[in-house]
């Protein structure tokens, strides 16, 4: 997907890198960081660099850049995150953090057992681009996750007993690190874009945004996440809000990412420690409505062109959560346990859903469920609506739980172009993953064929009368809206 003019207006106030950089005042400085640099540099030529991202963040003033060389970076030791961003830009002078032209960094998490968060952000007016950030899942086994889980539950549960005969008692939360590390966390705050980054391989969620407004999560791919966590993470994840004004149009915007194979293989550590998992998502916004002045949220979220596939959970959905539009994404074989040995909690939800949740369009979207799961169906929604989606399942019999399909709904196979790159994603490397966020060729897996019946099929017009007007990843080839993230393919 990209979003057109009419919707780059919307998001005027997320001001792109290059703006920044035009706009700036002379004052504005660029600290660089090199994997060869040395923190005693002052830190202004690329010679000079620091070698540490904390020690240039730490620097910043509004307008700055941080322009990040190619090296491996993690913490320093003594129990820090591995960059804390908590100097903020102002609305005219964002500070970016991006890699250099042609570079690619990797920021790797800790092995320290007091790191639980890779990046952190609590400072608003913040870009952060072009990374590759990588947790520790891979040095965890299922065996090893299953048994710090079973601990820490417990250890949980007997602190709540604890606690309801003491409540000076404290409950004891799940801390260990290599289970429940986050790559990148956003709290807190305002006006923060995440784009065009790689993030993976993190025990809990790829990226989370808590208690936060106006943000932008765009074109990154986050993949292999959320397996060993006891917290109900998922790949991307949203989770509260926080009413930094009261507008009611568009302010947070979820668009164009690939989120696969994340997954949970633990229950969450409220329950019991024999519950199944829950999560695992690809994409969730979760409870917007609890916000930090207990007020409804009154803004807009648009989840749009995102691909989401082979995750545990849903592809992507909302819970207790409102005023969400979900347009032209393309949800494949999800509800799938990609973790070998494990069931990932045997869900069933559907493709791309909403869940007990209100004001929420579900437009122009694909949905493609494993054979006899739910393609689709409706949990206690209210004002919701659903229509101009393409609904499947392997196998050919569509499973639609309790839903009745809408007028332009299509209960067919959307044809895709050649499903061997999400089938066969496992064996990627890492540098295949990368090339998915900065394609030398169109991404042509979940394209459709001139015989599919999403061709052309989409809608600009939603129920509540707002008018979009999305276009694919690789550009559609007439005029005409197709359904799903991906146009056709020329062959």
């Amino acid at each position: 997907m990209r979003v057109q003019n009419t919707m780059a207006r919307l998001a005027s106030l997320f001001i792109g890198v290059g703006a920044v950089l035009a706009g700036a005042p002379a004052l504005a400085t660029t600290y660089y960081v090199s994997g060869a640099g040395n923190d005693s540099h002052n830190g202004l030529t690329e010679a000079t660099a620091f070698r540490s991202l904390q020690r240039a963040a730490n620097l910043t003033k509004p307008g700055d850049t941080v322009s990040v060389l190619n090296g491996t970076y993690t913490d320093n030791g003594i129990g820090e995150n591995i960059l804390w961003i908590r100097v903020s830009g102002t609305a005219a002078k964002p500070i970016t953090f991006s890699a250099a032209p042609g570079q690619t960094p990797l920021i790797k998490a800790s092995t320290n057992p007091n790191v639980m968060i890779g990046i952190y952000i609590s400072a608003s007016y913040i870009n952060f681009s072009g990374f590759e950030v990588i947790g520790q899942a891979r040095n965890v086994t299922l065996a090893q996750a299953t048994s710090v889980a079973q601990k820490e539950i417990t250890a949980y549960q007997n602190s709540v007993t604890a606690h309801k005969k003491n409540p000076a008692t404290p409950l004891v939360l799940p801390s260990d690190t290599a289970t429940n590390q986050n790559c990148i966390y956003i709290s807190h705050t305002t006006h923060v874009n995440i784009t065009n980054n790689l993030v993976h391989d993190c025990s809990a969620s790829g990226i989370t945004v808590d208690t936060s407004d106006y943000f932008r999560i765009e074109s990154n791919v986050v993949f292999n996440t959320s397996w060993w966590s006891v917290h109900d993470t998922s790949g991307i994840n949203i989770h509260g809000m926080l009413n930094s004004d009261t507008l009611n149009g568009y302010k947070n915007y979820i668009v164009n990412n690939i989120s696969h194979d994340n997954a949970n293989t633990q229950p969450f550590y409220i329950l019991s420690a024999s519950g199944a998992p829950s999560d695992g998502n690809g994409i969730i916004i979760d409870t917007n409505q609890a916000t930090s002045d207990g007020k409804n949220y009154y803004g807009r979220t648009l989840v749009m062109g995102n691909i989401v596939y082979n995750n545990g959970g849903t592809g992507m959905h909302c819970y207790l959560s409102w005023h969400i539009d979900f347009i032209n994404n393309t949800a494949y074989h999800n509800n799938f346990c990609p973790v070998q040995g494990s069931t990932c909690g045997n869900i069933n939800a559907g493709e791309i859903i909403a869940n007990r949740s209100g004001d929420v369009n579900i437009y122009n979207n694909i949905m493609y469920a494993p054979a006899g799961k739910n393609v689709y169906r409706s949990y206690e929604n209210i004002r919701t609506s659903e229509d101009y989606n393409v609904f499947y399942n392997a196998g050919g019999t569509v499973v639609l739980g309790n839903y009745q399909i809408n007028t332009h709904d299509i209960l067919a196979d959307p044809n895709f172009y050649d499903l061997t790159q999400v089938t066969n994603v496992s064996t990627f490397s890492d540098v295949d993953q990368y090339d998915r966020i900065h394609p030398t060729q169109p991404i042509t897996d979940l394209g459709l064929t001139a015989t599919s019946r999403a061709r052309n099929a989409g809608t600009t017009h939603l129920d509540n009368g707002i008018i979009i007007y999305p276009t694919a990843i690789n550009g559609n080839l007439d005029s005409k809206i197709d359904i799903g993230a991906v146009s056709g393919i020329t062959q």
